[in-house]
């Protein structure tokens, strides 16, 4: 004739439910707004779960990509290996495995997106494969005109009429064009090479004059002068050389770069106009 009260001590259990659920929270709210997205796959590679990235990067909402195949979303091109590729991930356990891929936009359009895949079926958790990825397209982008801008730059500089070496701070060759190597192989008999410190491969009595020259361009100023060459028929080659700072967008001085224009033509022009005015003068002072 009693009430029973039976009980027993469950704040452990308690303490586990409150920091299972704060843990839980706490890693949905990391998933819910991180940037890089979050895609789960079956074991048949159709997409079971969509995080919010992915429609802020892809604009597929998780409702109209679920039980989709994740191949649709790539490349028509791309499709049949995307299968080959899930295929032979499956055939591995917990290994990341990095791409890089282009994926179907909602709106038509394809963007580049880095990402990692991992299987983890085989984790009752998980259940699924999952992949991690991120917007790259603008640095796609920039990379692609960067390789655009370097080809262009390398066209004009190996194929110009003027030969460029351009220095670091301590005077070693960065880099230099052909036409660069040729003359300097012919007429001063130094071999260019990256690396090696241009100060090193001039004649013995030539070394103070070039660093007296580099250590003024590295201050900032800008050298230029007339250099004549003999050749071994008796002819000359006249060159403008011009040394001069190059900096980098916090006006730091990064190095040198020399240029040597080929000037002979002009140089004889001038000294055949020199000799003309000078028969002209001492013939008038002959007449006189």
């Amino acid at each position: 004739n009693a009430i029973v009260i039976n009980y027993r001590d469950v704040t452990e259990n308690k303490t586990y439910e409150a920091e299972l659920l704060r843990s839980s929270k706490h890693f949905r709210a990391l998933i819910e707004n991180i940037a890089d997205a979050i895609v789960l796959l079956d074991a048949q590679g159709c997409i079971i779960y969509l995080s919010p990235s992915v429609t802020r990067i892809t604009g597929f909402k998780n409702s109209e990509s679920l039980n989709t195949p994740f191949p649709y979303l790539l490349e028509e091109n791309k499709k049949e290996r995307a299968n080959i590729f899930f295929a032979e991930l499956l055939g591995t356990r917990g290994v990341p495995v990095h791409k890089e891929f282009k994926i179907r936009h909602k709106d038509g359009h394809f963007i580049w997106a880095e990402g990692t895949f991992t299987n983890l079926i085989h984790e009752e958790a998980v259940d699924a494969v999952v992949l991690t990825f991120r917007d790259i397209t603008g640095r796609k982008t920039a990379e692609r005109l960067l390789r655009k801008s370097e080809a262009n730059l390398r066209t004009i500089f190996e194929n110009t009429s003027v030969s460029y070496v351009l220095l670091d701070p301590s005077f070693a060759v960065i880099h230099f064009n052909q036409l660069a190597k040729t003359r300097y192989k012919r007429f001063i008999d130094v071999t260019l090479a990256e690396g090696q410190k241009l100060t090193e491969l001039v004649k013995p009595e030539k070394k103070n004059e070039s660093l007296e020259k580099f250590r003024a361009v590295l201050g900032g100023k800008k050298i230029a002068y007339e250099k004549c060459f003999e050749n071994g028929d008796g002819s000359a080659t006249w060159y403008y050389v011009t040394m001069m700072p190059v900096y980098d967008n916090e006006k730091q001085v990064l190095g040198i770069m020399i240029s040597s224009e080929d000037i002979t033509e002009r140089k004889s022009e001038e000294l055949v106009r020199d000799k003309m005015t000078s028969d002209l003068v001492q013939h008038n002072k002959n007449l006189e």
